[in-house]
């Protein structure tokens, strides 16, 4: 399945919705894991599989050498780290890739469900790892539902 796929999909459309639908009826200002239970209720309800803390370990030559935690594991494929806070925090966008390479999965979503009252804001970054490769990024806004694609200064490395 090629990214443009994979951004269409229905499951990633569904998430999407549910995320416009969390923040909109949650509006700003709260914790993080209240997003977070409010989000997987939303996901629930739309019929997706969700599990919660889901644990990774990453292993070098054969022996445990980290171990890290998932927001949010939805239909056993897509990764959501969530993010309430009023800036993106620094090696955010670190954590998804990371997260993304050290699995199987290749589409990670990066949710900032914090937005400031009446500001336009990028919400979300959808990183894809196919193959190994660094994952390329699409941004979209909760205020506008618009699209477009970024760069990310890790893929000219």
């Amino acid at each position: 399945m090629n990214h443009r796929n994979l951004l269409a999909s229905e499951l990633t459309y569904s998430i999407k919705g549910a995320i416009f639908e969390v923040s909109r009826e949650l509006g700003y200002g709260f914790l993080e894991r209240v997003y977070q239970k409010a989000l997987v209720e939303e996901l629930l309800s739309r019929g997706l599989s969700v599990e919660q803390e889901y644990p990774v370990n990453v292993r070098y030559k054969g022996k445990e050498v980290a171990d890290f935690r998932l927001d949010l594991l939805v239909e056993n494929q897509v990764i959501i780290e969530l993010k309430a806070q009023s800036r993106m925090p620094v090696g955010a966008e670190a954590q998804l890739i990371n997260y993304l390479r050290a699995t199987r999965f290749q589409i990670g979503l990066l949710v900032k469900l914090f937005l400031s009252q009446g500001k336009r804001e990028k919400n979300c970054l959808v990183g894809f790892a196919p193959e190994g490769r660094f994952p390329c990024f699409l941004c979209f806004s909760v205020a506008n539902l618009c699209s477009s694609r970024t760069s990310h200064p890790m893929l000219s490395l």
